[in-house]
């Protein structure tokens, strides 16, 4: 479990974070409260702070980005800057096979959308079809120029579209983060001073660092495993009642063998480590027996629940510190677990184990 819980945690925290980052590259990543919870609607910025932050010395360009949760059932829409369909200074875009010739451009020039695997999935549509997308204006029926792995925003699947397109049918001229990349040389802490300094406080901002965005990002996937910390204490109690309770019939089965030991001169320290080498063996044996079958089921886990269910192909990545640390505390759950049966062996009299002879 420990195995399986951490390898999945593990991979799926690396999926989100490159495949984020794989669209939304950049030194500085700024929006209203990063760490504030909300619901289907996010606040907004307005389009002049995108102008004005561009303005500030050291940043060489800024992107934005809108999403919204439209329909029903919810469909998790991106509004991204025109340009950013078709320059690789932000991420570089990694349509699925089957995408429509020129489908970055015709995305840019507000031609169509681009829709993660997800959302193909749950409605059967595929690359070519049209989409019905509702907008405050009005439905409209726009043709799936390609498809990408993820997005993160809907349950159901997400699209993505040119903010130009976004702004003609939602009469929307705000966005809700965005993406700043700095001058080459420009030190990156300074940059993010000047734009907390003037607009902080003002359009109640906040401002990351790349490795703060990903910190961020990371923090949000290890809360939605937060509930595995649970199992895998429940786990280890199993682990030491069961190898306590295993151990302690052994000693009730054996009475006889440990008293004649006890009487040919078996020192009681002697036969409570006898004990004690017989629960390491028993957790050594589990948990080479708990890496090897746990990592099997975290792959068949990525395989087939992720790949087949929701169409992402989430790549393995374990993280053996803590696989190992698990093992450990597995071991150490058997060797606590043998304390009693240990103690009552070696308290064990030899006379009242052999009153039968």
């Amino acid at each position: 479990m420990v195995v399986f819980v951490s390898g999945a945690a593990s991979s799926f925290e690396r999926f989100v974070v490159d495949t984020l980052l794989g669209l939304r590259r950049a030194d500085l990543y700024f929006g209203l409260a990063f760490e504030a919870a909300h619901g289907d609607r996010v606040p907004q910025m307005p389009d002049e702070l995108r102008r004005e932050i561009a303005a500030v010395p050291g940043v060489r360009r800024v992107v934005t980005e809108a999403y919204d949760i439209v329909g029903e059932p919810p469909m998790g829409m991106l509004a991204i800057d025109p340009e950013r369909f078709v320059t690789d200074d932000f991420g570089v875009w990694r349509l699925d096979p089957g995408a429509l010739p020129d489908a970055l451009e015709r995305a840019a020039r507000g031609e169509g959308v681009i829709a993660d695997t997800r959302l193909l999935r749950s409605r059967a549509l595929a690359v070519g079809d049209r989409l019905r997308v509702d907008a405050p204006g009005g439905a409209l029926e726009l043709p799936i120029l390609g498809a990408v792995q993820a997005s993160f925003m809907s349950q159901t699947g997400d699209v993505v579209m040119s903010r130009e397109l976004f702004r003609r049918h939602w009469l929307e001229p705000r966005f809700t983060h965005g993406l700043v990349v700095v001058e080459p040389g420009a030190d990156v802490d300074e940059v993010r001073r000047a734009i907390l300094g003037r607009f902080g406080e003002s359009h109640a901002i906040d401002v990351l660092r790349r490795d703060q965005y990903v910190a961020w990002q990371e923090d949000g996937v290890r809360r939605g495993f937060a509930f595995a910390g649970a199992i895998v204490l429940l786990v280890l109690v199993v682990v030491l009642a069961g190898t306590g309770d295993s151990l302690a019939a052994s000693v009730l089965e054996r009475r006889h063998e440990i008293g004649t030991m006890r009487a040919l001169g078996a020192a009681p320290a002697g036969v409570a480590t006898m004990i004690a080498v017989e629960a390491l063996a028993i957790g050594l044996a589990g948990a080479g027996l708990g890496l090897l079958v746990g990592h099997v089921v975290v792959v068949a886990f990525l395989r087939g629940v992720m790949e087949t269910a929701l169409g992402w192909s989430v790549p393995l990545h374990l993280d053996p510190a803590t696989a190992l640390a698990g093992a450990g505390v597995a071991i150490a759950a058997c060797l606590i677990g043998a304390v009693p049966p240990a103690l009552r062996a070696a308290g064990l009299p030899p006379i009242a184990a052999l009153h039968r002879e």
